[in-house]
Formats: structure tokens, C-alpha cells, sequence
């Protein structure tokens, strides 16, 4: 866990950002986000700006697969397709390993917005120590 903390608040973009580990399993983790007004897409904020979704995922993700390896785990890449607009509140990212490899690992990520599916993502990230 401590190691895990330390991926999420070492960048100073998570600092920004303020993901939280919510859950830890063996297959991945949640973690969320909450709704701050410069997170929105608009200054009318109704909505998560798509922009910080996709950069959750991310987050999510590579938390997923760094626990996973205990290390960190750089993205190769990263896919998403948003669903529904994510409304104001908190973004909740579940994040499963799918596959572990020598060099590469895949996850992917279901993010939930007032307990609804908005957006998918799968991403794909290195083993930096083979």
C-alpha cells in the first residue's frame, strides 16, 4: 500500500489531480476523483471536462498494473470511449489487470460518475525491470 501512495501523490500532476485509493485487490484497484470546478468543461460546470477522464484512467490504470508488479509501470498506450457526459461529483475508476507480461501488461478501466458507467478505457503498460 505505502508504495502504491507514493505512485499516486509522488507526480506532481496526481498532486493536482487528487486521486485516492479506495480499494486494492489482486486483480486491480479503485480509486477516485473528486469534483473540483476547475475539473469542469465549461464555467457553467455540469460536467467533467473529458480531458480529466481520460487522464484518470490513466492514473487508474498504471496504479492497477504498479501494484500488481510492485513498480511502476509507464503507459504505452491508452484507449477510452466516453459513453455519456460523467456529471458533477465524484469519479469512481475501477481498474482491472488483464493481462500481465514479461514487458508489457494491459488493464482496463470502467469509470463511474453518480453510479453511472461513463467511459471505458484499456491501456497498455511497461515492465521497466525484466
Amino acid at each position: 500500500m505505502a508504495f502504491l501512495e507514493s505512485e499516486m501523490t509522488e507526480p506532481p500532476f496526481h498532486r493536482w489531480l487528487r486521486p485516492r485509493i479506495i480499494d486494492i485487490r489482486q486483480d486491480g484497484v479503485t480509486i477516485c476523483i473528486p469534483f473540483r470546478p476547475e475539473l469542469a468543461h465549461s464555467e457553467n460546470p455540469g460536467f467533467f471536462h473529458g480531458g480529466i477522464l481520460m487522464s484518470a484512467a490513466d492514473i487508474a490504470g498504471h496504479a492497477a498494473i504498479a501494484a500488481a508488479q510492485l513498480d511502476k509501470a509507464p503507459t504505452v498506450s491508452l484507449s477510452i470511449e466516453f459513453l455519456r457526459p460523467a456529471p458533477v461529483g465524484e469519479l469512481i475508476l475501477n481498474a482491472n489487470v488483464r493481462k500481465m507480461g514479461q514487458t508489457l501488461s494491459r488493464a482496463d478501466i470502467e469509470i463511474l460518475a453518480q453510479e453511472k458507467l461513463v467511459a471505458i478505457a484499456r491501456g497498455s503498460f511497461a515492465r521497466l525491470k525484466v
